[in-house]
């Protein structure tokens, strides 16, 4: 191996190796902004005064009620985390701390809001801490919903059995919500939706091995079932599992294509198999989604890629433009070292 395309291959490893704990936290770790003595402002008074919970709704393009439970994410610097749920009729709370200099958005497979920005609202929650209503619209074209046919099927008791296993997940009684999902599912196996909220209250409990059983069943029972896909994606992906999270991403990317993160941990997966072409088509999938660049970590990931395929130049590229949109990053010092080798090696193939 030639001098330059060892320095590559280093290089690709140093990208991917300050990104993993990135790709292996993203589900657990409190990504909000870390608070300053300036955040909580010298005034004692006004630290008082300041809002610590939200409250709103979320509702259809029409004004209907969701058709499933909705997840409520924050996005901060690029890195999404999922902060709550909605209840039956839509409407959700959320604890601010950590996550004022942040922006909320509401989710659900197939469909997402537009984001909410804290920073802007702050002063206005002074007064009324209601963000209003966000409403879902569809997200692209895809031969995936967030709806499942399963549930039509179902019998009256399973439905039953369902919503009163959301009704105690919301009252934070897991142990009895988990016995009212099994129920559900016993009555009726081929329930998808009752099989993802039992995967749902497994993985909120640390049960990863039993959280993933639970998606597969929802899967097997609706294979276009939409839902169960990502929380089964970032279990491989936690758990450096890199065959399954590709084939998992790549079947979520066909079912929902506008899904930004299922093009991401894609590339993520294909590169750690070497399969630097897949891992390109899915970085670069992922880029076009991201056009408000509020995921900055996909182009270290791409630039990673493309050094592993000799394409310095793109790779510095990536670099660059990942120094544009996340300058304070933790890990931009470093970045801007591995650019400036990037460059200097193209420097030496002219």
């Amino acid at each position: 191996m030639s001098a330059p395309l060892a320095a590559a291959r280093s290089a690709a490893v140093f990208v991917l190796a300050f990104l993993l704990p990135f790709f292996l936290l993203l589900a657990q770790q409190d990504i909000g902004q870390p608070t300053t003595s300036g955040d909580r402002g010298a005034d004692g008074f006004k630290a008082l005064q300041e809002p610590h919970y939200l409250t709103g709704t979320v509702t259809m393009e029409d004004g209907s009620l969701p058709p499933a439970l909705v997840v409520i994410e924050a996005v901060c610097n690029g890195t999404a985390r999922q902060l709550t749920t909605t209840d039956a009729k839509g409407r959700f709370s959320i604890d601010l701390e950590g996550i004022k200099t942040c922006e909320i958005r509401a989710q659900l497979g197939g469909y997402m809001s537009e984001s909410i920005d804290l920073v802007s609202q702050l002063r206005r929650m002074f007064d009324n801490p209601n963000v209003g209503t966000m409403k879902l619209r569809k997200i692209g074209p895809g031969e995936g919903s967030s709806l499942s046919m399963t549930a039509l099927k179902a019998p009256k008791d399973a439905r039953k059995a369902l919503e009163r296993g959301f009704d105690l997940a919301r009252k934070e009684k897991p142990k009895e919500a988990e016995g009212e999902f099994r129920k559900a599912v016993e009555i009726f196996p081929d329930y998808a939706p009752a099989w993802y909220e039992l995967g749902r209250l497994q993985a909120a409990g640390q049960k990863p091995d039993e959280a993933r059983k639970s998606f597969a069943q929802a899967i097997a029972a609706d294979s276009k079932y939409v839902p169960p896909y990502m929380p089964l994606l970032e279990i491989a992906v936690r758990e450096m599992k890199w065959r399954e999270a590709a084939d998992v991403a790549d079947k979520l990317a066909k079912l929902d294509p506008s899904n930004l993160q299922s093009h991401f941990y894609g590339a993520v997966a294909h590169y750690s198999l070497g399969e630097f072409d897949a891992g390109e088509v899915s970085g670069r999938e992922a880029l076009k989604r991201d056009t408000q660049h509020r995921f900055p970590q996909i182009e270290p990931v791409l630039a990673a890629i493309l050094m592993e395929k000799g394409d310095l130049a793109g790779a510095a590229e990536c670099l660059r433009d990942y120094l544009k949109f996340a300058p304070k990053a933790d890990n931009a010092e470093r970045a801007q070292q591995q650019l400036a080798q990037l460059e200097k090696m193209i420097a030496q193939k002219k």
